[in-house]
């Protein structure tokens, strides 16, 4: 068996990571309800300035203070949100590829490698070639009294039907077709075929994106946060200044 570690490596990963996910999606969520409420409120104090339906001295003499703190907790809050669930849509994407190759790398069971027939290739070669690469048996014939054709020819019939299988099991050319489809599943062109290096790539890419994305979604928590703080911090000094005033 090759590669017992990666294969189980991969296997425990892909656990953890699918678990760990859960969990990263039940903090956004809880985020996202903190930051709902936040904005809630602050559109609600907008309200009350804007239609003048409050007779609280405090909001009435500052309103345009008032209104800037509301105004940057509500824009800071919706920008939250739209960060965030960009940031959620990268990690599905990230964890999807990652548990789907994991799969693949630990599930898949060991392929059937075709090789290159040599010129120097015998017959009996050929032969063991079937067994060993395809588990295909094949009776072995005395050749002793065939003629040059008639070998040429029998070494022919056993190298054609040897090369018909290898081009069933070519891994690359069904790799390609199985993107192709995929490609197609999803809307892409199904000419465009990354290669190895594209693809890592492709993945660095999207992990330095997640991490952008949920810094930003950090800081942006965060602001939200403070300028809500800040605001209410607002209000109290102003009801303290006022009573004592």
């Amino acid at each position: 068996m090759e590669k017992q570690l990666l294969k189980q490596l991969y296997t425990t990963t892909s656990k953890l990571v699918n678990e760990q996910i859960k969990r990263d999606i039940e903090n956004f969520e809880k985020a996202d309800k903190i930051i709902i409420w936040l904005v809630g409120f602050s559109i609600g104090i907008f309200v009350l300035i804007f239609t003048r339906n409050t007779d609280n001295l405090i909001i009435n003499q500052n309103v345009f203070e008032i209104s800037i703190i509301s105004l940057v907790t509500v824009i800071l809050g919706l920008l939250f949100r739209i960060i965030s669930f960009f940031t959620q849509m990268t990690l599905s994407s990230i964890v999807f590829d990652l548990i789907a190759y994991a799969a693949g790398f630990s599930e898949i069971k060991k392929l059937p490698t075709p090789r290159e027939i040599e010129q120097n290739d015998t017959i009996n070669d050929i032969i063991f070639y079937l067994k060993e690469d395809f588990g295909i048996e094949r009776e072995l014939i005395d050749i002793t009294g065939f003629s040059k054709e008639k070998i040429k020819e029998y070494r022919d019939l056993q190298k054609n039907y040897y090369q018909t299988l290898a081009s069933w099991n070519n891994t690359d050319e069904q790799l390609s077709e199985y993107r192709e489809e995929l490609a197609i599943r999803f809307g892409h062109n199904p000419k465009v075929n990354k290669t190895a290096l594209e693809e890592k790539e492709s993945s660095k890419s999207k992990g330095k994106k997640y991490k952008l994305l949920l810094k930003s979604s950090y800081i942006l928590f965060f602001l939200t946060i403070i300028s809500f703080i800040f605001g209410i911090g607002f209000l109290a000094f102003k009801l303290i200044e006022s009573n004592y005033s």
